[in-house]
């Protein structure tokens, strides 16, 4: 028997742009420019509706991702994850938002 798909959980323009650190403005730049995947929802013909997938998130991030010099080892990368705005989990941070999302409703 199949298990049952995964309930999509889309995030909103705010939620992603609180996420990035970044206003809206900006991240409908982004979308503009290519840099980030977005799913139209509904019919809106001056300015869609936009809703991200999780997945679309990191892979900007993981593209963004930038290092002034190599990694030589463990010690560095926990200094590296901890100095990061995103506390070095990207992904349980999306999780922590979706579960808050799901609360405040």
């Amino acid at each position: 028997m199949k298990k049952p798909a995964e309930v999509l959980q889309l995030l909103t323009t705010k939620e992603v742009a609180t996420l990035l650190a970044m206003s809206t403005k900006t991240l409908r730049d982004l979308v503009r420019n290519g840099e980030i995947a977005f799913i139209a929802i509904g019919n809106g013909t001056v300015r869609q509706r936009m809703a991200f997938h999780p997945r679309d998130i990191e892979d900007f991030v993981n593209r963004r991702r930038m290092r002034d010099a190599p990694v030589s080892g463990a010690k560095t990368q926990n200094v590296a994850a901890a100095h990061s705005g995103m506390g070095g989990d990207f992904m349980a941070n999306v999780d922590r938002l979706i579960a808050e999302t799901k609360r405040k409703r």
